[in-house]
């Protein structure tokens, strides 16, 4: 048997003597010589202003499909104060990826401040400009690019492989899933984050100082804040550690790949087992948490309902995922049912070949840790990144394109690596350069042609059904985009086709119903109604439509009063009878069938359920019932037992009624006082002061509310009767005919507007806004068309 080769022991045994700080073969020295030590900088300010331009284009694009939910529609993120509320501070747990919503929050502070009314938009809430949101998106994608650099280089592979992996990392056109989509920079900050631990991790390497590591787990819990996927982190540290100590052909004589692994993975563990106890130990935790308690999926099932299915179709995933990074033309929003075939066999032509693929590639990488130790880490780094997503656990995307914004980091530096070999052959270089321009320029042009798909939820889906036209989904999401839009003939089209795929999902029975109920098939929204109830027996929306449809059906062979008490009863109880809408419909069917007591009992309910901005709706549906003055009385009592300050609100709601007197004013002041930094506080008791005549502490206290983010619409509207009552008319119409121009759908500034141009004398002008009101659907007050009636 031949000697292994000698390796004489230093006295020290700790872990700066004995393990490599970087991977050898460093061709930093080849660099040098050809400058890129100094020229890197402007090369990499050269390809960031490429990138900034690609995604140019994508700056003026609207919130869509997860952003509405997870931006507009979530309370939290309105404005970084909100951020110990977001760390589970003041409530019994942590926000979802607090990491993301924390950035969100940021990003509406900084609208509120900078971006707010810039690129024409005309919202209510300047914080909700798309624009400053995508702004960030980009520079958080330059900061995780210009990380792959400096990790890269800190790897030992020299400026011009950095260089290049940066480049290719921060123009791949397979990243506007995560750059271009708002929702998608969770992909961004895990990766941001993971990048950044790793970079400590070697820089621990390098120098054993502790700060170093501390830092390192520090950007391990950002990136699991961000993202779940941050989980393999630990899992790259040991990677990292096992090839960079595995040996090198030069130091084996005799040996197996058995049995080196396994003494390497030895070594590696002796020499780091605390490190490694504590950062494993918090992983398995973490995932314990996610798999049993706090599960980020909704799917409990394997796809295809069989272990072996979803195995057989991960292959066939993985190849595809490196198809996309090296041919990123066909890009898809969606590969849900039935846009990525399940493999049902082994034998498969296409599951097959996959298998083929990914045996080749385990195998070269097992060649590669012994020659080529930065390829094999590369190659690594992409197929264990992907494990979160490998359905080890059931996960409800069966795959996605922002998945591979982490493991892309492993493609960019093995490609890097091969295109920096290629630069260095005399007879290719020139080729080589030739390419590497084609490749940017193609690259950018992608990202601008994607950029546009991503323009709205019309142009999003319609582009993907083209791209996917197997995608159910896609097409479910396409006719709720035309129902949005009051497209409802056109929305029908996309729902049937997404049915005619999978006939089995109750919200497209819904969907579709609504559009029949929106243009008047009502016999067409009564079976979808009912057939998504079928498929979904606790679906309380259809509950809820199908009730509304049998209480106040014009036809009579349609209207079923009993049928109809019995399904809103059935939407309450699904919901614990905490649902304020649908409580409303219950008080509605009762009022059609003319028991008053009841329907006003569940009308009071609602207004108790209710959030404060509907509460105005709530109480003008209870003004209905005759014996209304008792409902308000009985609410005044259970809302004065509570000494909070939503209760101080909704007593201040219920004394707005005529001849409250100082009631109102001491409701809301105790609100403001127990909430001072509270916009609609502040509002609600400037109004209370207007109604009394108190001009001066009315100002005050919408100026308040201004200064803390109150909707822009409704300060322009007190300030506007402010001015009204104090004889200031020109003023006045002023700041109505702002409001409109925030808010043009604001049918009570056309009302006011109306009355103030008749204190003014011009006629004319008034019965206009009459009309405007009107048509928005606001009554006119009586007193004010008839005092206009002689100039009609």
């Amino acid at each position: 048997m031949a000697k292994r080769y000698k390796n004489k022991k230093s006295k020290h045994n700790g872990l700066r003597e004995s393990m490599c700080t970087t991977f050898p073969s460093n061709p930093m020295s080849i660099e040098d010589k050809e400058g890129w030590s100094g020229k890197w900088y402007l090369l990499f300010a050269l390809i960031m202003v490429i990138t900034l331009v690609s995604y140019g284009n994508s700056l003026n694009n609207e919130f869509v499909f997860d952003d509405n939910p997870l931006i507009r529609d979530y309370t939290w993120v309105r404005g970084i104060e909100k951020t110990p509320l977001l760390l589970g501070m003041g409530k019994w747990d942590i926000s979802y990826r607090p990491v993301r919503r924390i950035s969100y929050a940021l990003d509406y502070t900084l609208n509120k401040k900078l971006w707010g009314s810039t690129g024409g938009f005309t919202g209510d809430d300047t914080g909700f400009n798309p624009l400053g949101y995508h702004i960030s998106n980009c520079i958080y994608h330059l900061l995780t690019s210009f990380l792959v650099f400096l990790v890269v280089a800190r790897l030992g592979a020299g400026n011009r492989i950095a260089f290049l992996a940066a480049a290719l990392f921060a123009i791949h056109p397979v990243h506007t899933d995560s750059v271009t989509y708002l929702s998608g920079r969770r992909d961004i900050l895990v990766t941001l984050f993971y990048l950044l631990g790793f970079y400590f991790f070697l820089r621990y390497r390098q120098t054993r100082k502790t700060l170093f590591i501390l830092a390192a787990l520090f950007s391990y819990l950002l990136s699991l804040g961000s993202k779940e996927m941050g989980i393999t982190l630990p899992a790259i540290f040991l990677c990292y550690d096992l090839v960079n100590n595995f040996p090198d052909k030069a130091r084996i004589a005799d040996s197996t790949y058995g049995k080196d692994f396994l003494s390497t993975f030895k070594k590696v563990l002796v020499q780091s087992k605390y490190l490694y106890t504590i950062i494993f130990s918090g992983a398995l935790l973490f995932a314990s948490y996610k798999v049993f308690i706090k599960s980020p999926s909704f799917r409990t099932s394997y796809y295809g309902d069989s272990m072996m299915t979803t195995f057989l179709t991960v292959g066939k995933i993985l190849v595809h995922y490196m198809r996309l990074l090296v041919y990123p033309i066909n890009l898809n929003a969606d590969y849900s049912y039935n846009a990525f075939p399940l493999s049902q066999s082994f034998l498969e032509p296409a599951t097959l070949v996959s298998f083929m693929v990914l045996v080749i590639i385990g195998y070269a990488t097992l060649r590669l840790i012994v020659t080529h130790k930065i390829v094999a880490f590369g190659i690594i780094w992409f197929f264990i990144t992907l494990l979160p997503v490998c359905h080890i656990v059931p996960h409800h995307e069966l795959l996605a394109e922002h998945y591979l914004y982490l493991p892309s980091f492993g493609f960019c530096l093995v490609t890097a690596y091969l295109i920096s070999r290629l630069l260095r052959m005399e007879r290719y270089r020139y080729y080589s350069y030739g390419a590497c321009a084609a490749a940017v320029i193609l690259f950018s042009l992608r990202i601008a042609d994607r950029n546009r798909d991503w323009k709205d939820d019309l142009t999003l889906w319609q582009k993907t059904v083209k791209t996917a036209p197997r995608c159910a989904r896609a097409h479910s999401n396409l006719g709720l985009a035309y129902y949005d839009r009051a497209l409802f003939d056109e929305a029908i089209p996309p729902f049937k086709e997404a049915l005619a795929i999978d006939p089995k999902v109750a919200q497209v029975h819904f969907n579709l119903g609504l559009t029949y109920d929106a243009k008047g098939m009502i016999r067409e929204a009564i079976t979808q109604y009912e057939t998504s109830i079928a498929l979904l027996p606790r679906f309380a929306k259809a509950y809820n439509n199908l009730a509304w449809i049998y209480a106040t059906a014009q036809l009579q062979d349609i209207r079923n009063g009993s049928r109809a008490i019995m399904l809103a009863t059935r939407a309450c109880e699904l919901t614990g009878f905490k649902n304020p809408k649908y409580l409303d419909t219950l008080a509605t069917v009762y009022a059609e069938q003319g028991e008053s007591a009841r329907a006003m009992d569940y009308q009071l309910r609602a207004l108790q359920k209710a959030h404060l901005p509907e509460k105005g709706w709530y109480l003008e549906r209870l003004r209905q019932y005759p014996s209304a003055s008792i409902a308000f009385d009985n609410f005044k009592i259970l809302s004065a037992q509570d000494t909070n300050a939503g209760a101080g609100n909704d007593l201040g709601f219920l004394y707005r009624e005529p001849g409250a007197g100082d009631q109102v004013i001491a409701a809301f002041e105790r609100a403001v006082k127990e909430n001072p930094d509270s916009a609609e506080n502040h509002y609600n008791l400037g109004v209370a002061y207007l109604r009394r005549g108190s001009l001066i502490e009315a100002t005050s206290h919408f100026l308040a509310a201004q200064s803390n983010n109150h909707e822009r619409a409704a300060i322009c509207m007190g300030m506007g009767m402010v001015s009204a009552y104090s004889g200031g008319f020109d003023t006045a119409i002023t700041f109505f005919k702002r409001a409109l121009d925030i808010k043009p759908d604001l049918a009570e500034a056309h009302h006011n507007l109306a009355s103030t141009y008749y204190l003014k004398g011009d006629y004319k002008t008034a019965l206009y806004h009459c009309d405007q009101a009107e048509l928005l659907g606001h009554m006119v007050s009586p007193q004010l068309l008839e005092l206009l009636a002689p100039y009609h």
